[in-house]
Protein backbone atom coordinates (compact mmCIF):
# COMPACT_ATOMS: atom_id res chain seq x y z
CA UNK A 1 0.00 0.00 0.00
CA UNK A 2 3.07 2.65 1.08
CA UNK A 3 4.62 1.68 -2.41
CA UNK A 4 1.36 2.23 -4.39
CA UNK A 5 0.85 5.14 -2.57
CA UNK A 6 4.21 6.78 -3.55
CA UNK A 7 3.90 5.57 -7.06
CA UNK A 8 0.64 7.71 -7.76
CA UNK A 9 2.12 10.96 -6.21
CA UNK A 10 5.25 10.27 -7.79
CA UNK A 11 3.74 9.73 -11.19
CA UNK A 12 1.25 12.83 -11.00
CA UNK A 13 4.46 14.50 -9.24
CA UNK A 14 6.53 14.11 -12.84
CA UNK A 15 3.22 14.45 -15.22
CA UNK A 16 2.20 17.70 -13.30
CA UNK A 17 6.26 19.12 -14.10
CA UNK A 18 5.55 18.03 -18.02
CA UNK A 19 2.58 19.30 -18.50
CA UNK A 20 3.27 22.94 -16.30
CA UNK A 21 5.63 23.35 -19.40
CA UNK A 22 3.03 24.05 -21.85
CA UNK A 23 3.30 27.59 -22.48
CA UNK A 24 1.05 28.45 -25.11
CA UNK A 25 -1.92 29.80 -22.47
CA UNK A 26 -5.31 28.10 -23.99
CA UNK A 27 -7.93 27.20 -22.54
CA UNK A 28 -7.09 23.28 -22.57
CA UNK A 29 -4.04 23.88 -21.77
CA UNK A 30 -5.59 25.76 -18.32
CA UNK A 31 -7.97 22.97 -17.92
CA UNK A 32 -5.08 20.35 -18.07
CA UNK A 33 -3.13 21.91 -15.84
CA UNK A 34 -5.04 23.06 -13.01
CA UNK A 35 -6.79 19.06 -13.30
CA UNK A 36 -3.74 17.07 -12.89
CA UNK A 37 -2.25 19.86 -10.39
CA UNK A 38 -5.61 19.25 -8.39
CA UNK A 39 -5.60 15.38 -8.27
CA UNK A 40 -1.99 15.62 -6.93
CA UNK A 41 -2.53 17.84 -3.89
CA UNK A 42 -5.36 15.76 -3.14
CA UNK A 43 -2.91 13.05 -3.32
CA UNK A 44 -0.35 14.61 -0.90
CA UNK A 45 -3.08 15.91 1.26
CA UNK A 46 -4.48 12.41 1.21
CA UNK A 47 -1.39 10.64 2.06
CA UNK A 48 1.54 13.71 3.47
CA UNK A 49 2.25 14.89 6.41
CA UNK A 50 1.37 18.62 5.43
CA UNK A 51 0.78 19.80 8.92
CA UNK A 52 4.70 21.11 9.02
CA UNK A 53 5.16 23.63 6.86
CA UNK A 54 7.25 26.75 8.08
CA UNK A 55 6.18 30.48 7.75
CA UNK A 56 9.18 31.28 5.68
CA UNK A 57 7.78 28.57 3.08
CA UNK A 58 4.59 31.36 2.50
CA UNK A 59 7.35 34.25 2.57
CA UNK A 60 8.56 32.83 -0.17
CA UNK A 61 5.53 32.37 -2.00
CA UNK A 62 4.64 35.76 -1.54
CA UNK A 63 8.29 36.83 -2.62
CA UNK A 64 7.94 34.71 -5.70
CA UNK A 65 4.87 35.98 -6.99
CA UNK A 66 4.92 39.46 -5.86
CA UNK A 67 6.80 41.52 -8.71
CA UNK A 68 4.70 39.84 -11.27
CA UNK A 69 1.84 40.60 -10.17
CA UNK A 70 2.51 44.06 -8.65
CA UNK A 71 3.89 44.66 -12.34
CA UNK A 72 0.68 44.25 -13.95
CA UNK A 73 -0.25 47.77 -13.03
CA UNK A 74 1.99 49.27 -15.67
CA UNK A 75 2.36 46.25 -17.68
CA UNK A 76 1.95 47.05 -21.62
CA UNK A 77 0.23 43.81 -21.96
CA UNK A 78 -1.90 42.89 -18.80
CA UNK A 79 -3.80 40.52 -20.45
CA UNK A 80 -0.75 38.34 -21.56
CA UNK A 81 0.33 39.44 -18.11
CA UNK A 82 -2.67 38.08 -16.18
CA UNK A 83 -2.74 34.53 -18.19
CA UNK A 84 1.17 34.55 -17.39
CA UNK A 85 0.29 35.11 -13.78
CA UNK A 86 -2.80 32.38 -13.90
CA UNK A 87 -0.40 29.55 -15.36
CA UNK A 88 1.80 30.53 -12.29
CA UNK A 89 -1.41 30.61 -9.90
CA UNK A 90 -2.75 27.21 -11.09
CA UNK A 91 0.02 25.14 -12.27
CA UNK A 92 3.81 26.67 -10.77
CA UNK A 93 3.13 27.53 -7.00
CA UNK A 94 1.48 23.73 -6.67
CA UNK A 95 4.32 22.57 -7.39
CA UNK A 96 6.47 24.45 -5.39
CA UNK A 97 4.28 23.39 -2.61
CA UNK A 98 4.10 19.98 -3.74
CA UNK A 99 8.23 19.74 -3.86
CA UNK A 100 8.38 21.26 -0.30
CA UNK A 101 6.15 18.74 1.09
CA UNK A 102 7.87 15.37 -1.25
CA UNK A 103 11.41 16.71 0.33
CA UNK A 104 10.39 17.55 3.82
CA UNK A 105 9.21 13.32 4.01
CA UNK A 106 12.22 12.39 1.76
CA UNK A 107 12.78 9.14 2.28
CA UNK A 108 14.99 5.58 1.23
CA UNK A 109 11.71 4.23 -0.40
CA UNK A 110 10.41 7.17 -1.84
CA UNK A 111 13.98 8.17 -3.68
CA UNK A 112 14.14 4.48 -5.15
CA UNK A 113 10.82 4.88 -6.75
CA UNK A 114 11.31 8.43 -8.32
CA UNK A 115 14.57 7.48 -9.66
CA UNK A 116 13.51 3.86 -11.17
CA UNK A 117 10.28 5.92 -12.35
CA UNK A 118 12.43 8.37 -13.68
CA UNK A 119 14.45 5.77 -15.50
CA UNK A 120 11.65 3.38 -16.90
CA UNK A 121 9.90 6.63 -18.27
CA UNK A 122 13.22 8.00 -19.83
CA UNK A 123 13.83 4.87 -21.56
CA UNK A 124 10.64 3.72 -22.75
CA UNK A 125 10.35 7.45 -24.36
CA UNK A 126 13.66 7.18 -25.67
CA UNK A 127 12.89 3.99 -27.46
CA UNK A 128 9.89 5.12 -28.59
CA UNK A 129 11.48 8.39 -30.41
CA UNK A 130 14.72 6.14 -31.78
CA UNK A 131 11.78 4.23 -33.46
CA UNK A 132 9.07 6.20 -35.11
CA UNK A 133 10.64 9.76 -34.52
CA UNK A 134 7.30 11.75 -33.61
CA UNK A 135 9.10 15.34 -33.76
CA UNK A 136 8.57 17.95 -36.47
CA UNK A 137 11.94 19.79 -36.85
CA UNK A 138 11.19 22.81 -38.94
CA UNK A 139 7.28 23.93 -38.44
CA UNK A 140 5.76 24.98 -35.50
CA UNK A 141 4.85 22.52 -32.96
CA UNK A 142 0.82 22.31 -32.96
CA UNK A 143 -0.47 19.57 -30.62
CA UNK A 144 -1.26 16.38 -32.07
CA UNK A 145 -1.75 12.17 -30.24
CA UNK A 146 1.19 11.26 -32.84
CA UNK A 147 2.86 14.45 -32.85
CA UNK A 148 5.25 15.38 -29.62
CA UNK A 149 6.77 18.46 -28.28
CA UNK A 150 10.83 18.20 -28.70
CA UNK A 151 10.69 21.18 -26.03
CA UNK A 152 8.89 19.21 -23.10
CA UNK A 153 9.95 15.69 -24.30
CA UNK A 154 13.87 17.42 -24.46
CA UNK A 155 13.87 18.96 -20.76
CA UNK A 156 12.56 15.88 -19.44
CA UNK A 157 15.04 13.66 -21.15
CA UNK A 158 17.88 15.54 -20.72
CA UNK A 159 16.93 16.25 -16.84
CA UNK A 160 16.56 12.31 -16.91
CA UNK A 161 19.99 12.33 -17.77
CA UNK A 162 21.52 14.30 -14.63
CA UNK A 163 19.22 12.58 -11.95
CA UNK A 164 20.29 9.12 -13.29
CA UNK A 165 24.17 9.79 -13.28
CA UNK A 166 24.09 11.01 -9.67
CA UNK A 167 21.58 8.81 -8.46
CA UNK A 168 22.47 5.79 -10.15
CA UNK A 169 23.33 3.99 -7.01
CA UNK A 170 19.02 3.76 -6.64
CA UNK A 171 18.36 1.94 -10.01
CA UNK A 172 16.62 -1.16 -8.92
CA UNK A 173 19.18 -4.20 -9.81
CA UNK A 174 20.69 -2.73 -12.91
CA UNK A 175 24.39 -3.71 -14.10
CA UNK A 176 27.12 -1.41 -14.54
CA UNK A 177 27.41 -2.08 -18.77
CA UNK A 178 23.63 -2.74 -18.53
CA UNK A 179 23.51 0.86 -16.70
CA UNK A 180 25.89 2.82 -19.23
CA UNK A 181 24.02 1.20 -22.31
CA UNK A 182 20.34 2.62 -21.16
CA UNK A 183 22.23 6.26 -20.61
CA UNK A 184 23.37 5.77 -24.40
CA UNK A 185 19.78 4.87 -25.73
CA UNK A 186 18.41 8.18 -23.50
CA UNK A 187 20.95 10.35 -24.80
CA UNK A 188 20.29 9.07 -28.48
CA UNK A 189 16.35 9.67 -27.85
CA UNK A 190 17.50 13.19 -26.82
CA UNK A 191 19.64 14.04 -29.28
CA UNK A 192 17.01 12.73 -31.74
CA UNK A 193 14.11 15.19 -30.12
CA UNK A 194 16.04 18.47 -31.58
CA UNK A 195 16.19 19.53 -28.37
CA UNK A 196 19.80 21.53 -28.80
CA UNK A 197 19.49 23.11 -25.46
CA UNK A 198 19.24 19.79 -23.70
CA UNK A 199 21.31 17.93 -25.48
CA UNK A 200 24.32 20.28 -25.22
CA UNK A 201 23.47 21.71 -21.41
CA UNK A 202 23.26 17.90 -20.22
CA UNK A 203 26.52 17.08 -21.62
CA UNK A 204 28.43 20.46 -19.85
CA UNK A 205 26.27 19.30 -16.32
CA UNK A 206 27.80 15.13 -16.80
CA UNK A 207 31.29 16.65 -17.41
CA UNK A 208 31.38 18.94 -14.35
CA UNK A 209 29.87 15.77 -12.63
CA UNK A 210 32.62 13.84 -13.84
CA UNK A 211 35.53 16.45 -13.05
CA UNK A 212 34.00 16.31 -9.62
CA UNK A 213 34.22 12.65 -9.74
CA UNK A 214 30.51 11.58 -8.19
CA UNK A 215 30.21 8.76 -10.41
CA UNK A 216 32.26 5.63 -10.66
CA UNK A 217 34.14 6.78 -13.39
CA UNK A 218 37.05 7.77 -12.63
CA UNK A 219 39.36 8.24 -14.79
CA UNK A 220 37.71 11.78 -16.02
CA UNK A 221 39.82 11.45 -19.22
CA UNK A 222 38.34 8.29 -20.73
CA UNK A 223 34.72 9.22 -19.53
CA UNK A 224 35.03 12.57 -21.77
CA UNK A 225 36.19 10.11 -24.80
CA UNK A 226 33.22 7.92 -24.12
CA UNK A 227 31.06 10.55 -24.66
CA UNK A 228 32.64 12.44 -27.36
CA UNK A 229 32.92 8.82 -28.91
CA UNK A 230 29.05 8.77 -28.85
CA UNK A 231 28.06 12.28 -29.81
CA UNK A 232 30.53 11.43 -33.40
CA UNK A 233 28.46 7.86 -33.23
CA UNK A 234 25.07 9.26 -32.82
CA UNK A 235 25.59 12.57 -35.49
CA UNK A 236 27.35 9.69 -37.91
CA UNK A 237 24.59 7.19 -37.74
CA UNK A 238 21.86 10.19 -38.28
CA UNK A 239 23.69 11.50 -41.00
CA UNK A 240 24.04 8.48 -43.04
CA UNK A 241 20.79 6.82 -42.05
CA UNK A 242 18.57 9.58 -41.57
CA UNK A 243 18.04 12.96 -43.48
CA UNK A 244 19.59 15.52 -42.66
CA UNK A 245 17.13 17.79 -41.10
CA UNK A 246 17.92 17.54 -37.57
CA UNK A 247 21.59 17.66 -38.33
CA UNK A 248 21.22 20.95 -39.86
CA UNK A 249 19.12 22.13 -37.17
CA UNK A 250 22.35 22.13 -34.82
CA UNK A 251 24.41 23.64 -37.18
CA UNK A 252 21.80 26.47 -37.35
CA UNK A 253 23.15 27.45 -33.52
CA UNK A 254 25.94 28.95 -35.46
CA UNK A 255 23.61 31.61 -38.11
CA UNK A 256 21.37 34.02 -36.52
CA UNK A 257 18.33 33.31 -35.38
CA UNK A 258 15.29 34.94 -34.29
CA UNK A 259 15.63 34.20 -30.77
CA UNK A 260 18.60 36.31 -31.14
CA UNK A 261 16.21 39.38 -32.41
CA UNK A 262 14.13 38.57 -29.37
CA UNK A 263 17.13 39.10 -27.25
CA UNK A 264 17.77 42.50 -29.22
CA UNK A 265 14.09 43.77 -28.63
CA UNK A 266 14.58 42.48 -25.21
CA UNK A 267 17.69 44.67 -24.41
CA UNK A 268 15.97 47.81 -26.48
CA UNK A 269 12.79 46.75 -24.17
CA UNK A 270 14.93 47.40 -21.01
CA UNK A 271 17.00 50.17 -22.00
CA UNK A 272 13.37 52.37 -22.75
CA UNK A 273 12.47 51.27 -19.47
CA UNK A 274 15.34 50.72 -16.88
CA UNK A 275 13.85 50.75 -13.55
CA UNK A 276 10.60 49.18 -13.82
CA UNK A 277 10.47 47.42 -17.41
CA UNK A 278 7.76 46.92 -19.60
CA UNK A 279 5.43 44.82 -16.84
CA UNK A 280 4.79 41.47 -16.54
CA UNK A 281 3.56 40.25 -20.31
CA UNK A 282 4.30 43.66 -22.01
CA UNK A 283 7.46 41.77 -23.85
CA UNK A 284 4.00 39.91 -26.13
CA UNK A 285 2.95 42.02 -29.26
CA UNK A 286 5.34 45.11 -29.20
CA UNK A 287 5.97 44.10 -32.91
CA UNK A 288 5.52 42.10 -35.83
CA UNK A 289 8.03 39.16 -33.72
CA UNK A 290 6.42 39.31 -30.71
CA UNK A 291 3.13 38.89 -31.98
CA UNK A 292 4.45 35.45 -32.63
CA UNK A 293 7.20 35.15 -30.12
CA UNK A 294 5.03 36.05 -26.96
CA UNK A 295 8.31 36.02 -24.21
CA UNK A 296 12.46 36.04 -25.38
CA UNK A 297 13.07 32.54 -24.56
CA UNK A 298 15.60 33.78 -22.18
CA UNK A 299 14.82 34.35 -18.40
CA UNK A 300 17.40 37.21 -17.67
CA UNK A 301 16.70 39.06 -21.41
CA UNK A 302 12.57 38.61 -19.95
CA UNK A 303 13.34 40.18 -16.27
CA UNK A 304 14.76 42.84 -17.61
CA UNK A 305 12.54 43.59 -20.01
CA UNK A 306 9.45 43.20 -18.28
CA UNK A 307 11.05 43.88 -15.00
CA UNK A 308 13.79 46.19 -14.83
CA UNK A 309 16.71 47.03 -12.64
CA UNK A 310 14.37 45.86 -9.70
CA UNK A 311 13.55 42.22 -11.54
CA UNK A 312 17.49 41.74 -11.45
CA UNK A 313 17.29 41.49 -7.75
CA UNK A 314 14.28 39.95 -7.47
CA UNK A 315 16.23 37.15 -9.78
CA UNK A 316 19.32 37.19 -8.50
CA UNK A 317 17.30 36.70 -4.59
CA UNK A 318 15.57 34.03 -5.65
CA UNK A 319 18.60 32.50 -7.43
CA UNK A 320 20.52 32.41 -4.32
CA UNK A 321 18.18 31.15 -2.37
CA UNK A 322 17.35 27.79 -4.57
CA UNK A 323 21.29 27.17 -4.86
CA UNK A 324 22.10 28.12 -1.60
CA UNK A 325 19.69 25.83 -0.05
CA UNK A 326 20.49 23.04 -1.97
CA UNK A 327 23.04 20.12 -1.63
CA UNK A 328 25.60 20.11 -4.24
CA UNK A 329 23.86 16.69 -6.03
CA UNK A 330 20.53 19.02 -6.08
CA UNK A 331 22.48 21.91 -7.51
CA UNK A 332 23.15 20.10 -10.85
CA UNK A 333 19.79 19.32 -11.83
CA UNK A 334 19.41 23.23 -10.80
CA UNK A 335 21.84 24.73 -12.61
CA UNK A 336 20.63 22.13 -15.65
CA UNK A 337 17.43 24.12 -15.45
CA UNK A 338 18.63 27.31 -15.26
CA UNK A 339 20.51 26.93 -18.21
CA UNK A 340 17.56 25.40 -20.00
CA UNK A 341 15.70 28.90 -18.66
CA UNK A 342 18.47 30.68 -20.87
CA UNK A 343 16.88 29.47 -23.78
CA UNK A 344 13.50 27.93 -23.71
CA UNK A 345 10.31 28.88 -21.97
CA UNK A 346 9.45 31.98 -19.98
CA UNK A 347 8.67 32.92 -16.18
CA UNK A 348 5.49 31.23 -15.94
CA UNK A 349 6.93 27.90 -17.55
CA UNK A 350 9.87 27.24 -15.96
CA UNK A 351 8.98 24.92 -13.44
CA UNK A 352 11.60 23.03 -13.24
CA UNK A 353 14.03 26.03 -12.17
CA UNK A 354 11.34 27.39 -9.20
CA UNK A 355 10.96 23.81 -7.80
CA UNK A 356 14.21 24.42 -6.15
CA UNK A 357 11.87 26.96 -4.12
CA UNK A 358 9.96 24.21 -2.37
CA UNK A 359 13.23 23.08 -0.84
CA UNK A 360 13.32 24.83 2.61
CA UNK A 361 16.49 23.88 3.81
CA UNK A 362 18.73 20.57 4.16
CA UNK A 363 17.45 19.35 7.16
CA UNK A 364 15.67 16.57 5.08
CA UNK A 365 18.13 15.76 2.83
CA UNK A 366 20.09 14.74 6.01
CA UNK A 367 17.78 12.51 7.46
CA UNK A 368 17.18 10.54 4.28
CA UNK A 369 20.63 9.95 4.20
CA UNK A 370 21.12 9.27 7.52
CA UNK A 371 17.85 6.94 6.97
CA UNK A 372 19.54 5.48 4.09
CA UNK A 373 23.14 4.95 6.29
CA UNK A 374 21.10 3.23 9.37
CA UNK A 375 19.34 1.00 7.24
CA UNK A 376 22.33 -0.16 5.77
CA UNK A 377 23.87 -0.60 9.15
CA UNK A 378 21.11 -2.43 10.29
CA UNK A 379 21.28 -4.80 7.01
CA UNK A 380 25.12 -5.33 8.11
CA UNK A 381 24.37 -6.03 11.36
CA UNK A 382 21.77 -8.62 10.64
CA UNK A 383 24.38 -10.24 8.10
CA UNK A 384 27.51 -10.30 10.32
CA UNK A 385 25.26 -11.95 12.80
CA UNK A 386 24.00 -14.96 10.72
CA UNK A 387 27.44 -15.26 9.82
CA UNK A 388 28.40 -15.47 13.12
CA UNK A 389 26.00 -17.90 13.65
CA UNK A 390 26.87 -19.74 11.18
CA UNK A 391 30.15 -19.96 12.03
CA UNK A 392 29.36 -21.11 15.99
CA UNK A 393 27.18 -23.95 14.27
CA UNK A 394 30.23 -24.74 11.69
CA UNK A 395 32.85 -24.64 14.80
CA UNK A 396 30.45 -26.99 16.54
CA UNK A 397 30.17 -29.49 14.34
Amino acid sequence: MKTLKELFIINFFILCLLVSAISNYSLWSFVLKSSIAIILIIFVITFEDVNKIEPRFFQKYIFFISLPLFSLIWSKNISFGLLKMLNIMVSVLPLIWVSESLYRNLTELRIKIFVNTIFILALSISLITLLFHPFEYNTPYIFEITRWSHVIVGRFLSASIIILLLLERYVHNLKRKLFIASMIIIYCGLYFTGFRAGSIFSLLILFLILLKGHTSLRKVPIGILYVVGLILLIIAADYFFFDTTLLERYLKLFSYHPRIQALEISWKLFKENPFWGVGFGGFANTNSLTNLMKYPHNLIAEVLAEFGIIGVFWLIALLSFIFLNNKSETRYYLLLAFLLSMTSKDISTNTMLWIGLGINNNESFSRAKKSIYLSSKKYLLRARSSMDRAFDFGSKG
